[in-house]
Parts: structure tokens; C-alpha cells; sequence
């Protein structure tokens, strides 16, 4: 509103400005030197045609070089603002231009050839007239009003060719030293800087997201084994086929049970030592991050075979590590999880064993410890062994060598896929730190979204569990798309890149406008990058102009700054609302 009210009041002035030197002078020059009207008005039209030449002149001036001032480039004005401190004197003498001559020439000729009154004194008379004038603007300069009625005249007079040739280098030399003085590097003189990218800064949330393709997978697989051949009577059931817990999978052999229920103690007994140790590490990680202190790493080894009462060695394996190495710089929730995960994995395994351990032995049979999903039954090589999927499912997919530090666990996901109604939202369940093995489920990654990878290694599993179960039936394989989450600032303000300065991609500094005006600098510090716009943890509030001009990191002092006119129409209601008051003030003073 105060922009639109100010152009109104710039047009008055200006339509004020040319009606003055047109009609208000000619009808001065017409009644006091009884000039005729129509010479007059002719010799006015002359003058104010040169003023309107100078502004322009003035104005491409001022556009090349990207800011204004606020004295002539053709006047005394930067000469005197260059050496004196008094503002009186820098207005009288900024009125006083290379041109005046010219225009006092104009006039003088009309007026010599419309009266009788005698050359000398027109020319004197002419003369004062002009300096009165300046003085006058100078006097009412000193209140804050932009663009008075301030005369730039010029003109000239028969002058002999040497002292036209003197005139002329004396010209070009008072102008080589306005040009050193507005244009010079060291520049003392205020200028107004013409700022083309300004903006008004917002907040709001800023995320960035990562795209994977996912697979369906189960949470959990467990395996059940038989270690000898002999013990296997029969399977009852097919890979496909669903199970619950508690289900007959398997038919074992009578007189070889015993000898099984043995290797099912032995790796009872030794996944049971493999829990305590892992407890162990999970409360002594628990305990170092809570006291924040260094570093904790504990073993435990893994034992694939054992000797039985009767000297035999039965070998099996019980698929599970205690190892637990936590970051050096005390975030302990990987090594926790971790730990958390290989517990899950015995306690699973553990029960496992007891489902198989609590058989009749008159009948005995291998039984399902859970509900869910015959995927494959070993039926030839030793151990026997059937793989169940379980029937909780997870969304499988793989990070890349650059994007593993981006994703952490609890990182918000958004999945999308058939048999998903709309978007299901999800977090990471976890990021291993160890290379994917090669499996179906990498190769079939591989076909969906197939990257050049200089490092065949660099494949990393991570895991997406969705915040409510998925009511829709979805077979293990299916794909999905996933978006996750990796860097979000919420209320945050962000700000083109290309607008900081100094910038090492953290710190940098921006340029705001204060309350006078003028550009001031501010140093920020960048959250994260999105696109081409760097979201802020510390800068600029919400509401702050912010410009971007590269010249401003030039000037000795900081400049006055004006922008372009916004297109953005002012509302009406705003407008009935205001004061009469500011409407004058900006009309009249702004």
C-alpha cells in the first residue's frame, strides 16, 4: 500500500514539475517582463523539453551503473558533497549544473527578442534569477521532500573559438572529477542501490526425501533343523503352504528321536549362554549411553558344534552374532538396536527349539513355533531343515555407499505400491552397516532399480515397517515405492543459495533490509540443502526482506536501496483502514 501511495504521489509531483516550467514560468515571463504569451510559452517548452532531456539522461546514467545518488553527475553537487558538510550548501550547489548555461541562453534570446530591455540587464537579471531559485531549493531540500521543483539549467553565449576550446576541456575536466568522485572506489558520497531479487521471508516445514524401491519381506524367518537323515520319517506339508503354531510340519522317525532331542538341547544350551552375553552387552550399552561416556564392544563366539554324551560331534547352526561396535562419537541407539535385534534372534530361535523340545515322545513330530508361511524345505542334503515365513511383513530395499549416511532408523517413510490403499506411512526398522549378501531379494533389487556401481560391495539392507498393518493381502515379493524422509526442519526459513555469501556450506551471510533502508549483513547457518534453496537453523526471522545484489558487498558504508515496483495489488480493505495521515505523509514527504 505505502509503495502504491508513493507512486501516486512521485506522478503528482512529476505532473506538477513539467506544468510549473511550462505554464506557471511563461505566465511569470509574460506578466512581468511583458512578453507575449505565445513567445513565452514557446520559450518554456524549449526549457522544459532540456529538463526532461536531463532526467533521462540522468536516469540511464543511474540504471547502467546500478545505483543513484543523491546529487547531479552534471552538477557541482558531487564537488561540493565531496568537501563540504554542510547540506545547505551541497543542495545550493547541485542546482547549479553544466546545463544552466544553455537554458539561461534559451531564455535570454527570447526575451532580448520579445522586449525592449536592455541585454546586460536581462542577462544579469536572468542570472540571479536562477541563483535565487537555487537557493530557494536548497532551503526547502533541507525538509524531507523528494523530487522538488529543481531547475537544470544550461546554456551558452557567442563565445570565440578559444574560449569555446577552453570551455570545453574545462567541461570534460569538471566532469572527469564527478565522474571520480560518484563512480571513484573510494567514494564518499551516498548512493541508492537499485536491488532487483528481494524477497520476504517465510517459514515452513522443509523436507528432503529419498526414493527406493522396496520389496514385500517377512519380519521374521525362522528355520527349524534336522540334523540326521535317519530321524526324518516324513513332511507334512509343501512349500506355499500356511501354518500356525503348533502345526504337524514334519513326522520324525521313533527309535531316532532321542538322538535329535540331544542336538536339540545341545543348541538350547548354547543359544541360552548367547542370550546372557547379549543381555549383558544391551545393559552395559544402555548404561554407557545414559552416563554418555566411550565406546563399548563385547563378543560372544559362535559355537557351530558340540560333542554329546557319546563322544559324537553334531554339528548346526545357530545363525546368531553378539558383536556390537558403537560409534566413536557416543550416539549408542545403533549399537543398542543392534544388540536388540540378535536378542530377537535367539529368544526366536530359542523358541523354536522349545516347540520341538515339548513333543511327546511317543509321537514325536517337528511342530510350527509360529503362524505363517512354508517358503522352502530342504528335503536332501544334511541338516534337514524347513524355512516359515512369518506373517508380519517388512518392506525390504538397499542404500547405496553415499546415501547409507542419510538414513537412520526412525526416519519417517511414505510407501505406495499395488494392494496399499493410497499412501501407508512407515518408519526405517533399521540400517545394516554390513554389505548385502547376495540373495533373491538384492537380485531382484538390481532388476528393479539398476544403478552403475564402481563398488559391487556397497549395497546396505534396510528395513521399513509400516506404522499399521496392511489390511490388504500382499504376497512376499511384491514391489512397492518408498519415499523416505531423511532431513526435515519444521517453522523453518529457507533462502536461494545463490543469495549467500561467503558460504561453505554450513555458515555463510545473507543481506537484509533494516527499518532505515539500508542492506545489513547477517550471518547464517544452513540445516541442510533442498534443490536450490539452503533451509536455515539460524538466520533471518519470518517477515524479513531479504535482498540479493552483488554490489553491496562493495560499498564502504551501506547504501540506501530501492526495488521494483510490486505487482502484487493492494487490498482494499487494508486501504479503507488506513489513515489519512500516512496517505499524506507518503504523497506529500516519501
Amino acid at each position: 500500500m505505502a509503495r502504491w501511495t508513493s507512486l501516486m504521489g512521485t506522478l503528482l509531483w512529476a505532473g506538477f514539475y513539467v506544468a510549473f516550467h511550462l505554464y506557471g514560468a511563461s505566465f511569470l515571463f509574460s506578466k512581468i517582463l511583458k512578453m507575449p504569451w505565445r513567445g513565452a510559452i514557446i520559450m518554456q517548452m524549449y526549457v522544459t523539453a532540456l529538463l526532461v532531456i536531463e532526467k533521462g539522461l540522468i536516469f540511464l546514467l543511474f540504471a547502467v551503473t546500478g545505483f543513484t545518488t543523491s546529487v547531479s553527475f552534471f552538477s557541482f553537487g558531487p564537488i561540493a558533497a565531496t568537501f563540504l558538510d554542510n547540506h545547505f550548501l551541497i543542495y545550493f550547489f547541485n542546482q547549479l549544473t553544466v546545463f544552466t548555461s544553455l537554458i539561461i541562453a534559451v531564455q535570454y534570446r527570447f526575451i532580448r527578442s520579445f522586449t525592449k530591455i536592455s541585454p546586460k540587464l536581462i542577462l544579469f537579471g536572468l542570472i540571479m534569477l536562477h541563483i535565487f531559485v537555487a537557493l530557494f531549493v536548497a532551503l526547502f531540500s533541507l525538509v524531507p521532500v523528494n523530487d522538488m521543483l529543481s531547475g537544470f539549467m544550461e546554456g551558452a553565449t557567442h563565445l570565440n573559438k578559444f574560449f569555446f576550446v577552453g570551455l570545453s576541456v574545462a567541461v570534460v575536466a569538471f566532469l572527469t572529477a564527478n565522474a571520480l568522485l560518484l563512480f571513484g572506489e573510494k567514494s564518499i558520497l551516498p548512493k541508492s542501490v537499485y536491488v532487483s531479487d528481494y524477497e520476504q521471508s517465510y517459514a515452513r516445514t522443509y523436507d528432503t526425501e529419498l526414493f527406493k524401491e522396496a520389496l514385500t519381506a517377512p519380519q521374521g524367518i525362522v528355520e527349524i533343523y534336522v540334523q540326521d537323515h535317519e530321524a526324518l520319517e516324513q513332511w507334512t506339508v509343501s512349500e506355499g503352504d500356511r501354518v500356525t503354531a503348533g502345526s504337524e510340519l514334519a513326522l520324525l522317525n521313533e527309535a531316532e528321536t532321542e538322538e535329535q532331542r540331544a542336538a536339540w538341547e545341545t543348541q538350547k544350551t548354547a543359544l541360552e549362554g548367547q542370550q546372557t552375553e547379549v543381555r549383558s552387552s544391551l545393559a552395559t550399552l544402555q548404561q554407557a549411553k545414559n552416563a554418555q561416556s566411550g565406546p563399548v564392544s563385547q563378543d560372544a563366539s559362535n559355537n557351530s558344534e558340540v560333542t554329546n554324551e557319546d563322544g559324537e560331534t553334531i554339528e548346526f547352526d545357530v545363525n546368531v552374532s553378539v558383536g556390537v561396535a558403537v560409534p566413536q562419537d557416543g550416539s549408542y541407539a545403533a549399537g543398542i538396536a543392534q544388540a536388540e535385534q540378535q536378542l530377537a534372534s535367539i529368544e526366536s530361535q530359542l523358541a523354536v527349539l522349545n516347540a520341538q523340545l515339548s513333543q511327546s515322545l511317543s509321537n514325536p513330530s517337528v511342530i510350527s513355533p509360529v503362524d505363517g508361511t512354508v517358503s522352502k524345505i530342504n528335503r536332501d542334503t544334511a541338516p534337514l531343515s524347513i524355512e516359515i515365513y512369518s506373517d508380519e511383513k517388512v518392506f525390504l530395499s538397499y542404500v547405496l555407499e553415499d546415501e547409507w549416511p542419510l538414513v537412520q532408523v526412525a526416519d519417517a517413510v511414505k510407501i505406495q505400491g499395488e494392494g496399499i490403499d493410497g499412501i501407508a506411512t512407515g518408519t526405517v526398522q533399521s540400517v545394516s552397516e554390513v554389505p548385502a549378501e547376495k540373495s533373491k531379494w538384492l537380485e531382484a533389487y538390481h532388476q528393479l532399480d539398476p544403478k552403475e556401481q564402481n563398488n559391487p560391495l556397497a549395497y546396505y539392507e534396510i528395513r521399513v515397517v509400516a506404522d499399521t498393518p496392511i489390511e490388504e493381502v500382499m504376497p512376499f515379493g511384491t514391489n512397492v515405492n518408498t519415499s523416505i524422509t531423511v532431513e526435515k526442519a519444521e517453522n523453518a526459513v529457507a533462502l536461494p543459495t545463490a543469495w549467500l555469501f561467503d558460504y561453505d556450506g554450513v555458515d555463510g551471510k545473507t543481506h537484509v533490509l533494516n527499518i532505515n533502508g539500508r542492506p545489513q549483513t547477517l550471518p547464517v547457518t544452513t540445516d541442510f540443502e533442498d534443490g536450490a534453496k539452503a533451509v536455515l537453523s539460524k538466520g533471518p526471522e519470518a517477515g524479513t526482506v531479504i535482498i540479493h545484489e552483488d554490489k553491496l558487498e562493495t560499498f564502504v558504508s551501506p547504501p540506501k536501496v530501492f526495488m521494483p515496483f510490486p505487482g502484487r495489488q493492494p487490498n482494499f480493505e487494508d486501504a479503507k483502514n488506513t489513515s489519512w495521515r500516512a496517505y499524506v505523509e507518503y504523497v506529500l514527504a516519501r
